[in-house]
């Protein structure tokens, strides 16, 4: 396996959900990323019909808000000290997507 993609805190009454993903880091140059969660969104959007798709990224973690920019996601707001690594405390990012179709 060289990657997950998950679908995930669905909300059914706002008709929104979560987008998390990993990627092996040998692997992050070639496009799939992008290539899946063009897939996976559209998924979402047409098959599950939800409105609303958010991403939370690590504020450090440049190349992931790169890739979710990429696929037209948006800034919302940053959450201060939301995620929590060993002794450490990380902003995370929030951008979203709203399906068009609504």
């Amino acid at each position: 396996m060289i990657g997950l993609v998950q679908i995930h805190s669905k909300d059914q009454l706002n008709q929104k959900c979560k987008l998390g993903y990993i990627l092996g880091y040998k692997y992050c140059i070639n496009g799939y990323m992008k290539e899946l969660l063009t897939k996976v969104i559209d998924f979402a959007f047409h098959k599950l019909s939800y409105h609303k798709i958010e991403s939370e990224i690590v504020s450090e973690n440049k190349d992931s808000i790169g890739l979710v920019k990429s696929l037209g996601m948006k800034y919302e707001g940053t959450k201060i000290d939301d995620y929590k690594l060993g002794d450490e405390y990380y902003n995370q990012e929030v951008y979203y997507l709203i399906n068009p179709n609504f």
